[in-house]
């Protein structure tokens, strides 16, 4: 299990990493990441929504995540805060892919310290975006078909 000396509970803390974190995602979770000045610490959060069902099935696939997190805590740059906000694909997928997915995500991940690059989910956003922004200086919207 993850010690208490590890994990993100408060609010505030989550507020601020939403805010003012890099993230990246996968089928099963999004990552954020927010470094922490001065603190060679790892404080790791999880969040799942009702969406994903009752507090029962919520509660699962939380203890699933600490496990595996306590299983990588190696893979975790120091001085950060993490948050998984855990997707409703994660509750069909087994440990040993979620331990896959965080493993890869943590070594290659855009939004994790030491990786120069934007996050893939912001790539594809901006990229998008910006084909409508052509599409309309060019008198149409990007939803119309030639």
């Amino acid at each position: 299990m993850l010690p208490d000396n590890y994990r993100l509970k408060k609010r505030r803390d989550f507020s601020r990493i939403y805010a003012r974190g890099r993230h990246d995602a996968c089928s099963a979770f999004i990552l954020y990441c927010l470094p922490r000045r001065g603190s060679t610490e790892v404080r790791i959060g999880f969040s799942a929504s009702k969406k994903l069902g009752h507090a029962v099935e919520r509660n699962r696939i939380k203890r699933v995540f600490r496990h595996v997190a306590a299983s990588l805590l190696e893979l975790f740059p120091p001085g950060c805060d993490y948050i998984f906000v855990i997707r409703g694909a994660a509750l069909e997928q087994s440990f040993e892919r979620i331990s896959r997915q965080m493993a890869k995500m943590l070594r290659s991940s855009p939004a994790v310290p030491g990786h120069n690059s934007k996050p893939q989910g912001c790539a594809k956003k901006q990229a998008r975006n910006s084909s409508t922004v052509q599409a309309q200086a060019h008198g149409g919207t990007s939803d119309q078909q030639a």
